[in-house]
């Protein structure tokens, strides 16, 4: 698994050459949720209010 953070933001993501990585970490007041997906990123907005302080990490492996 791969793993960066830009910036002040606290934008986190997470990935493997495989399978399906979510990432919950915050951007401003804001939550969001990134899903990589077999090449495809998607973000999700949360409205969460926490500032990357904790992070929820789901690794479904190989599809």
């Amino acid at each position: 698994m791969v793993v960066w953070c830009f910036g002040v933001l606290g934008v986190w993501v997470f990935w493997g050459l495989s399978g399906v990585v979510v990432v919950w970490c915050s951007w401003g007041l804001s939550g969001v949720l990134v899903v990589w997906f077999c090449g495809v990123l998607v973000v999700l907005g949360l409205w969460l209010g926490v500032w990357c302080v904790g992070f929820m990490v789901f690794w479904i492996g190989r599809l």
